[in-house]
């Protein structure tokens, strides 16, 4: 999906837009107009220059969906306290996904595999009926099915890919 009106209006409002590369130019594409971008990756280079520049400059943190499940407002608010961030969500992946598989998700036990063990969650999947699992770059839905299996378990699932952008794709199917 594009930038709405409303991030429109926050986003080119702002000094500086920090995000991630693939947020970074979504907005580029929409031709916002922007004084200057930063990365959030490395997070700590990024929380460094927030840090030095937060008295100087208007600076707007943008994260896809919402920024309080699983995302980078847990560590904007321990970085920074409630006083000094501001929260606007957008839909999240999960509201996205279980839509486009139209299944409900008030029951849905959720776990983010960012930049943590994928063994950690077995026992949790495990005990689970519906379970929704954030990956990353390097906790795949492969790998995770990998683990998985080799720990005995094999379900009906979802992946969701790009929900809402270009290359949206979302395949269903066992595990295995």
């Amino acid at each position: 999906r594009g930038v709405d009106e409303v991030a429109k209006g926050i986003v080119s409002s702002y000094d500086v837009v920090i995000a991630s590369e693939r947020l970074l130019d979504r907005v580029k594409k929409e031709g916002l107009r922007v004084k200057s971008f930063f990365s959030i990756s490395p997070l700590k280079d990024a929380l460094d220059f927030i840090r030095v520049n937060m008295r100087r400059k208007r600076m707007v943190v943008l994260a896809g969906g919402d920024p309080l499940f699983f995302g980078i407002g847990r560590k904007l608010l321990k970085e920074f306290g409630k006083e000094r961030v501001k929260f606007i969500p957008a839909i999240s992946s999960m509201q996205l996904a279980f839509t486009k598989i139209k299944e409900p998700w008030d029951d849905v036990f959720f776990v983010s595999v960012h930049g943590r063990d994928v063994g950690e969650i077995v026992a949790d999947v495990d005990k689970h009926e519906k379970v929704c699992i954030l990956t990353d770059d390097r906790n795949t839905p492969g790998r995770i099915a990998k683990i998985l299996l080799e720990a005995g378990l094999d379900y009906n699932v979802f992946v969701c890919e790009n929900l809402g952008m270009e290359g949206e794709r979302i395949t269903e199917g066992d595990l295995s």
